[in-house]
Formats: structure tokens, C-alpha cells, sequence
């Protein structure tokens, strides 16, 4: 800087600056957000006792034996992703697409089910989770949103999927898509897992709603191991979909307001996806890595890291 003339003085101010707007943004461990378009309408989680949010925050304390700290970081956490969620009471079309990024085992699912639940305090009507690839991860996923989110506010509720291994979506045990997505349940939720037919039968479901009733609902779409099975590997991705990526694309382009947040320890494909097809999966509005809980045990607290002059420290 003083190579191009500017004075100690601008420098100093420069630097300030710099260093406020960084510890600002490391806050909420935001890695991209350079548009920061939603970052106004979400002013807190809301602590009404009927809340969601309220709700499940007493199911971690009296059940799981969570601490008060424990509590404070998944809410920080969490408030760092659903801040920058479309806005569910827009009434043009918001799109947003963004990246969470987690230690091995380390609390993904419950950060999103923190995230559901604000959501849903906050005016989303529908939430859509694809659970992996496989039976076993589909319905443990269903089974903890159920006991987190669904009984807990049961008569608000309208689960179109089952928690058992059989629970796969199925249209002809599925009430009718207007009756969901505009019936007077508040909210409704689908845990599906990322298989071509499953999607392609959910797909056709909604394809029966009205543009009055789906226009109106504003949708959170969490994509758990989202590296796993929703990346187009075509090599024509110009002209051609996988088909998981397809059914996954085709969800989102049928929802006026719709928000998409995947979820995985291992990000390298869903940030090398060109980002030049506009409705490809790509978290071009934010990436947000979570904070390493209290008490996680990984690699590097069992075997140490290597420092910047190549000595091995830390480890068991």
C-alpha cells in the first residue's frame, strides 16, 4: 500500500476497518455472502412456548441432557443459516441456494432440525428433507424429526411420510398435494430419500397442485450428504441431468418461494459445480461453516495436526 503512495494514515484507517468487518463476519462463520439479499428479515428465533423452536430446545434439555451452552451454540449456529433463507412472506419469487459445512458426526442433523423449526416459526409452510440414499438413514432422519418437530405440535402437523423402514413417499397413500400444501395443518413435512423413483413419484404428486395453492407456500428444502447422488455428473451438463439432480431441480422450479440448503462435511463437489447454469445446485448465495461442537473427538484431537513449521502437535 505504500508502494502505491497511500499515507500511514489511510493505511491505518484501512486496516481498522478491515479487521472490524472480519471479526463482523466471522461471527456467524459466514463464507460467502456477498450479496447479504436476505439477511434483514429474520430478527431472532422466537421464544413463544407454542413455538417450534421453544419446543425443541425443551426435548434437548429434559431429554438428551443438553447443556445451556450446548443450547446457545446450536442456536447461534443455526440463526447464522436461517438468516439467510428467503424470506417466506415475500410474494415474488425468491430462490435462494446455500452450503452447510460440518464436522464428521457432528451435529448436521440437529443444526437442521434447529433450522426446521425456526423456519417454521417463521412462516414456512413446507419442508422437504432428502435423507441419503439409503432405508436406514431415511427413516432414522424421519423418526428424530418426528419426535423433535411433528408430536411436539402433532395437531399442527401434516407428515406425508412414514418413520419405518417401508416409509418411502407413495402417492396412493398420500393425501391429495392441494389437501397439503393449502389444508389447515400449518405446516406439512416429507423426508424422502434420494432415489430416482421416490423423487420422481413426489414430483408427480405435486404436479397435481394448484398454481393458486403452491404459489402461496414458501418451501425449505434440506439436501443431507448433499455430495452424495444430487450432483449432475453428466458430461454434458449443458444439454443432460443425473436423474436425482433432475427430480431434485424439477422440485425447486415448481415453488415461487423456495429455499435449498445442503448439508455435508465434504463440500469439494457441490462447490466445483458450474455455477453458470442459473438452476443447477450450486450455493451461490451462502456457505456457512458450523462451529466445532464442545465436546467433538476427530482426527485431529486423536492423532494432532502439523503446524506451519511441519512439528506435529496436539493428539492423544
Amino acid at each position: 500500500l505504500r508502494i502505491g503512495g497511500l499515507s500511514d494514515e489511510i493505511i491505518s484507517e484501512a486496516m481498522a476497518r478491515f479487521q472490524k468487518e472480519f471479526e463482523e463476519n466471522n461471527k456467524v462463520d459466514s463464507l460467502v455472502d456477498t450479496e447479504k439479499k436476505n439477511e434483514k428479515w429474520f430478527l431472532g428465533p422466537k421464544e413463544s412456548p407454542e413455538g417450534h423452536w421453544s419446543k425443541l430446545q425443551g426435548i434437548l434439555k429434559t431429554k438428551k441432557s443438553w447443556s445451556d451452552e450446548m443450547i446457545k451454540s446450536l442456536n447461534d449456529d443455526s440463526n447464522a443459516v436461517i438468516s439467510r433463507l428467503s424470506d417466506p412472506s415475500v410474494k415474488f419469487e425468491s430462490k435462494t441456494k446455500g452450503l452447510v459445512l460440518g464436522y464428521v458426526q457432528s451435529g448436521k442433523t440437529a443444526n437442521y432440525s434447529a433450522v426446521i423449526s425456526k423456519a417454521l416459526d417463521s412462516g414456512y409452510k413446507f419442508i422437504i428433507v432428502l435423507a441419503g440414499i439409503h432405508n436406514n438413514l431415511r427413516s432414522q432422519t424421519e423418526a428424530r424429526l418426528r419426535s423433535e418437530i411433528v408430536e411436539p405440535s402433532e395437531a399442527l402437523a401434516d407428515p406425508i411420510t412414514r418413520s419405518d423402514a417401508n416409509g418411502d413417499f407413495d402417492e396412493k397413500h398420500t393425501h391429495n398435494a392441494n389437501r397439503i400444501l393449502g389444508g389447515e395443518k400449518s405446516f406439512g413435512i416429507a423426508v424422502l430419500k434420494k432415489n430416482s423413483s421416490v423423487l420422481r413419484k413426489f414430483n408427480n404428486w405435486l404436479s397435481n397442485a394448484k398454481p393458486e395453492i403452491i404459489n402461496c407456500v414458501s418451501v425449505l428444502i434440506i439436501d443431507d450428504e448433499s455430495d452424495q447422488a444430487s450432483i449432475n455428473t453428466s458430461p454434458r451438463p449443458d444439454s443432460e441431468q443425473t436423474a436425482i439432480n433432475g427430480h431434485i431441480r424439477d422440485i425447486i422450479s415448481r415453488f415461487k418461494v423456495v429455499s435449498y440448503v445442503g448439508y455435508t462435511a465434504t463440500p469439494f463437489a457441490n462447490i466445483l459445480i458450474n455455477s453458470g447454469y442459473d438452476d443447477d445446485l450450486f450455493p451461490r448465495d451462502f456457505i456457512v461453516a458450523l462451529k466445532k461442537p464442545i465436546s467433538y473427538i476427530g482426527a485431529e484431537e486423536l492423532f494432532g495436526a502439523i503446524d506451519s513449521e511441519g512439528n506435529l502437535k496436539g493428539g492423544l
